[in-house]
């Protein structure tokens, strides 16, 4: 019964977290036509280039948000709420130290980047200080929030989290919208409003946690417990370790190819992050459905249930990952050319190396979530964060032995299906996963429904023309959730699914 109320929650959190997403690309979309349709293109690429610099900080709000959702979730499990406070008022003390010490510390570069570092025309170098400063105003409030978004996460409340988003992207919109009213310089207008976007999240997020949350109503910075913070502030440096191999790996490649071949293949690389980025939010919506439900049944010290959730996790963000990739394998010539008109070179082949690779990650991902959930970070950060980021010398190597621009997806590719396999010899070895277990129920259940999906998408490819690939999404589906219901479900699995549907659509009766 509990893993059926926790798999509800799940497919409620995912689906939440589906609608929530497609509408925000839809909007933010038709939000950046605006924008740059208003702004300009010099003015628009102004503000790009300001923001994708502070923008590249962003990865350590990211990880402190993960840092204390994790721990926040443990302590639930264990239903420890002191804990839990001591835990949320560590997190605000260090959110409040790292924002300030940012804060000021760009502040004080502000000169250098924007005279020295960047290219900036003379005439709009004043409208860049006040996109800057504006910048520096959203990322203190953004890192504010992260506290109070990890508890929420915590509690599995991704419909208000979802919420509080789409309100974010509605109000983007209207600013974009007022643009078109303004008399004055356009650039220093948007950005002095997209910058209270983030002040508006904070409250939001801070007034329903103090009011709903009791480890919200009792934590304060002044309850400030030195064990914890270096606790915290270690879990935190290993997951920045982590995604800083990531983002490294990513702009390495983009810096090798720039080197050997200029920025041509640059735009290419550039349209295949693009293409991942879309993608992507299929599993990683699931991942973060689930996430709390492992971390809690490890603090319940309940390992058994936390395995398998995680192996959950792990079969449903690879096959979820499948239904879009495999199809787009075959037609991604057609996608590009319906996207972007003229393909430039080698862009179809980055993006098919690009989807295999991250592809292949997704069959051990719930096994990196067991892993934050059992605690044991360290080892696991350095075995698997450096394999990822062994991509660089191994793809430079190629490129100096005279190899084409393949070989670096190539190198991408291997070093992600070796750290995918990593994962499953680390938990076999920090916290006694059965590889046995693992196989049965992940691998095997699997593989029929990814046979019938390569099948039924070859097929489609031969008798289907380019210009109806749309098609082949819908029959691929079509077959491919008949396939996971037969052969790619436990009967657990299975029970749980009737009895959710059931549910739902006695629940849609009701309103209609």
């Amino acid at each position: 019964m509990r893993i059926e109320r926790a798999s509800t929650r799940v497919f409620v959190n995912t689906g939440v977290q589906y609608v929530r997403s497609i509408l925000s690309a839809g909007i933010l979309l038709y939000t950046s036509r605006l924008i740059l349709a208003e702004l300009g293109v010099d003015d628009f690429g102004l503000y790009s280039l300001i923001a994708g610099v502070i923008a590249l900080l962003s990865f350590i709000k990211d990880s402190l948000a993960s840092t204390i959702q994790r721990f926040l979730s443990f302590y639930q499990g264990k239903n420890d709420l002191s804990k839990q406070c001591d835990i949320l008022s560590n997190s605000l003390v260090i959110t409040l130290l790292i924002s300030i010490g940012l804060v000021l510390l760009l502040f004080l570069c502000r000169k250098f980047v924007l005279t020295e570092f960047l290219n900036i025309d003379k005439s709009r170098v004043e409208a860049a200080y006040w996109v800057y400063n504006s910048m520096l105003f959203m990322l203190f409030f953004t890192m504010q929030s992260t506290s109070y978004f990890a508890v929420l996460i915590a509690h599995e409340n991704i419909v208000y989290t979802s919420i509080i988003q789409m309100t974010d992207v509605i109000l983007k919109l209207f600013i974009s919208i007022s643009l078109a009213y303004v008399g004055f310089d356009k650039l220093v207008y948007y950005a002095c409003l997209i910058a209270l976007v983030p002040l508006f999240d904070f409250v939001c997020y801070y007034i329903y946690c103090k009011k709903n949350y009791t480890e919200c109503k009792r934590a304060s910075v002044f309850k400030f417990k030195p064990y914890l913070f270096k606790e915290l502030f270690v879990f935190t440096g290993w997951t920045v370790y982590s995604i800083g191999c990531i983002v490294g790996r990513t702009q390495g490649i983009a810096v090798l190819l720039n080197r050997f071949f200029g920025t041509a293949l640059n735009a290419s690389y550039g349209i295949a992050q693009q293409v991942i980025g879309q993608i992507s939010f299929l599993s990683t919506s699931l991942i973060n459905a689930m996430q709390p439900q492992i971390v809690k049944a490890e603090g319940a010290k309940d390992r058994n249930k936390m395995f398998q959730l995680s192996e959950m996790a792990s079969k449903f963000s690879f096959l979820l990952f499948a239904w879009i990739t495999i199809p787009s394998l075959f037609y991604m010539d057609r996608i590009l050319q319906v996207w972007l008109g003229e393909i430039p070179d080698y862009a179809v082949s980055f993006c098919r190396y690009s989807l295999f690779g991250a592809w292949m990650d997704q069959f051990t991902m719930g096994l990196g979530v067991a892993n934050r959930a059992i605690g044991k970070i360290k080892i696991y950060s350095i075995v698997t964060s450096t394999i990822k980021i062994l991509t660089l010398p191994f793809a430079y190597l190629c490129l100096k032995m005279g190899m084409s621009a393949v070989s670096v997806m190539v190198c991408y590719v291997f070093f992600e299906i070796v750290c995918s396999l990593s994962r499953i010899v680390l938990l076999k070895i920090e916290s006694g996963l059965s590889i046995m277990s693992f196989i049965n129920n992940v691998f095997v259940y699997e593989l029929i429904p990814v046979t019938v999906l390569l099948l039924i998408a070859y097929i489609c490819s031969l008798l289907i023309p380019d210009q109806f690939f749309w098609v082949t999404y819908f029959i691929v589906g079509l077959f491919f959730i008949l396939s996971i219901y037969c052969c790619g479900l436990t009967r657990t699995e299975k029970e749980m699914t009737v009895s959710f549907m059931h549910r739902l659509k006695v629940k849609l009766l009701q309103i209609f």
